[in-house]
């Protein structure tokens, strides 16, 4: 079913995928564990903004990776199971930090999710990836940690998700504008290097 959901979600109508799903009740077979949101309208509104983005790159002929797709639909329930462990978390000793708490809840909601989609090796690693990026764009006092984050390969996949969530989550719109020269920067270098590539491609003609 993996490449069955690519098509339906990464292919120019995925928003109109994700309504007509909904309407015939598909959509929480496909993503089991997901019924409840549902019924709440941020969810909805977070998945179908993030779909008519994705709409929007492929009418650019820009590609849209299942990576990006999994961590925007499954994010709420990785962040609720999160709050779940928290709690637990809080009446134990040794208390967990929220990236180890993390670790636990991100193999668990892609192990449920893989049993319907077998969600690739690799795509899960990078599911995992950005949704621990979006932790550690909440850490800004620390240089080395704002280097190392600007240095991970999805940054920048990795900060679209929180620009995205930032928009309904309004909490964190001020993490948004201290990332956002970073990711400029990164794009500018990504273009100048495609560029470089392109022109060393037509020499070789």
């Amino acid at each position: 079913m993996f490449e069955e959901v690519n098509k339906l979600f990464l292919t120019g109508h995925g928003l109109q995928s994700f309504k007509i799903l909904k309407e015939y009740g598909i959509f929480e077979i496909l993503f089991p564990g997901l019924e409840e949101y549902l019924e709440n309208p941020v969810f909805n509104s977070f998945v179908e903004y993030a779909l008519k983005s994705s709409d929007e790159r492929c009418k650019e002929q820009k590609r849209n990776m299942p990576h990006f797709l999994y961590a925007v639909i499954l994010w709420a329930k990785f962040q609720n199971e999160i709050l779940r462990l928290s709690d637990l978390n809080d009446s134990v000793v040794n208390a967990a930090s929220m990236r180890e708490l993390a670790d636990i809840a991100c193999p668990k909601v892609l192990r449920i999710q893989h049993a319907v989609t077998a969600i690739p090796m690799s795509i899960s690693e990078s599911i995992r990836s950005m949704w621990s990026l979006q932790l550690q764009f909440l850490e800004i006092d620390d240089p080395k940690s704002v280097e190392a984050v600007t240095s991970r390969q999805l940054f920048r996949g990795g900060f679209d998700i929180f620009r995205l969530r930032a928009r309904f989550e309004p909490y964190l719109e001020p993490f948004v504008r201290f990332w956002q020269p970073y990711y400029d920067e990164s794009a500018a270098r990504s273009k100048q290097k495609n560029e470089q590539r392109l022109a060393k491609e037509r020499d070789a003609l």
